[in-house]
């Protein structure tokens, strides 16, 4: 082979922040010498969300869905840029090694990478040695974006504490209000870090409450256009608080719960783009004792960004 040892050496293991620029190294070995035009580059970054129709109705598949059946396929282009690393002074590779450095922005605009059971988010750079008469010799290495999503750089308290009641119990002399109050430490979180709350529940019904459940849950939409989409959640991490008997007041202070790391908790809106949605809300589930007593679940919304 005339051309060996092809490789892409990325710094940061190709993870990249959106607005920033892209660094690496294009390293390889020529044998012998090979007529070509020049080494070429490509960044490319789309979002994928495959669907169907079928008598009128439309249906999501999953990103990663093989069939026979036709499908058509919601796509969003964000990154498709190539450019030219190296061309020779003469139409041809001189042998010997080459180690070519480049760098390459990426647009503030780009979503973060997202992959999920009913689209995907992907970016792939692309070099190739153009040859005459052979195929061009390519190599591919996938990236990963990371939206700007940018917060205060000091974090504030939560101005406004959620406070909530409902009535529980199925029927007038079974039933009774219960409170509850939530309050966080601040209004905007990064990956890794700790959501700490406070939360109150005063129990005035005449049942046990006989657990209270936080679940920090990201909500994905998918869109396929048409005023057509599909929703799926995704629990991040969940904290159970114990048991409130009836007539009586349970109180959590500090209770910490991690927001997950940037792949667990990509930032909200993952940073742009229309054909999927990334929300997160913190979730509150109060369940009181019996079958037939229904509990009831409040949601707050939480912001993940991606800097400060």
């Amino acid at each position: 082979m005339a051309i060996s040892d092809l490789l892409i050496d990325l710094d940061n293991d190709g993870r990249v922040l959106a607005g920033s620029n892209l660094c690496g190294r294009v390293r390889f070995t020529v044998e012998k010498e090979v007529k070509s035009e020049g080494v070429y580059v490509t960044l490319y970054g789309r979002a994928r969300v495959p669907f169907h129709v079928k008598n009128g109705v439309f249906s999501i598949l999953p990103h990663n869905h093989c069939s026979e059946t036709r499908i058509s396929r919601t796509q969003e282009v964000y990154l498709n840029h190539t450019f030219c690393l190296y061309r020779p002074t003469s139409p041809a590779l001189s042998p010997g090694p080459y180690d070519l450095p480049f760098h390459c922005p990426i647009q503030p605009g780009c979503p973060n990478s997202f992959t999920s059971y009913y689209g995907s988010i992907t970016y792939t750079l692309t070099v190739f040695i153009t040859r005459v008469i052979v195929p061009d010799l390519k190599v591919k290495v996938p990236l990963t974006v990371v939206g700007l999503k940018v917060l205060a750089s000091t974090p504030t308290a939560q101005p406004n504490t959620l406070a909530f009641t409902r009535r529980v119990g199925l029927f007038p002399w079974n039933s009774g209000n219960v409170k509850l109050s939530l309050r966080l430490d601040r209004d905007s979180y990064l990956p890794g870090e700790f959501i700490t709350m406070d939360t109150i529940l005063t129990n005035h019904s005449p049942l046990d409450i006989v657990e209270v459940r936080v679940k920090l849950v990201r909500h994905e939409y998918f869109y396929i256009g048409g005023g057509k989409s599909l929703h799926r959640r995704h629990v991040i991490s969940r904290v159970p608080l114990s048991h409130v008997p009836q007539g009586c007041v349970g109180t959590w202070r500090g209770v910490e719960m991690a927001v997950g790391g940037s792949g667990a908790a990509p930032p909200t809106h993952l940073g742009g783009g229309r054909c999927i949605d990334v929300v997160y809300y913190l979730e509150v589930r109060v369940t009181p004792r019996g079958l037939l007593n229904l509990g009831f679940t409040v949601q707050y919304g939480v912001v993940i960004g991606s800097v400060r």
